[in-house]
């Protein structure tokens, strides 16, 4: 069962990414996107990047990351730790599925004049494999 997207991320390459939450220790993000993939890296500095840049649902279960780190403005480690950016939920593109509504009737239509080929290597095919049988028999 996929982790439940929590929030989108513009990725290095310039598409936006989806960004889920790990359920396991740590809690680490990650992302999948058309044009990068999956990307599971751990590293405080991802998870970091991540946790600052990220626009999170309103209303998405989040946990801070375990390595996430907070550096100040001289450049040491701590200061105030920044809330992330929320935004709200985007539709998703195609609706529910509904029960009650019939199926499309779609059956794939024979296209003619293509089963002669296959026809005629299955007969030479099993003709070959008797006659083979036939050659190396002993009477």
């Amino acid at each position: 069962m996929a982790n439940e997207v929590i929030g989108h991320w513009r990725c290095d390459a310039g598409g936006q990414a989806d960004v889920m939450q790990t359920k396991r220790r740590g809690h680490h993000l990650y992302t999948n996107c058309a044009c990068c993939g999956l990307d599971q890296r751990t590293g405080a500095k991802r998870q970091t990047q991540l946790w600052n840049e990220a626009k999170f649902f309103a209303g998405a279960k989040l946990e801070k990351p375990s390595n996430v780190q907070y550096l100040t403005e001289d450049g040491t480690e701590g200061g105030d730790q920044p809330q992330p950016t929320q935004t709200e939920r985007e539709p998703e593109g195609e609706p529910d599925f509904d029960p009650g509504e019939p199926e499309p009737e779609t059956e794939p239509e024979p296209t003619p004049g293509r089963s002669w080929p296959r026809l005629i290597a299955g007969v030479t095919l099993i003709g070959s494999a008797i006659g083979g049988w036939v050659w190396t028999r002993k009477p």
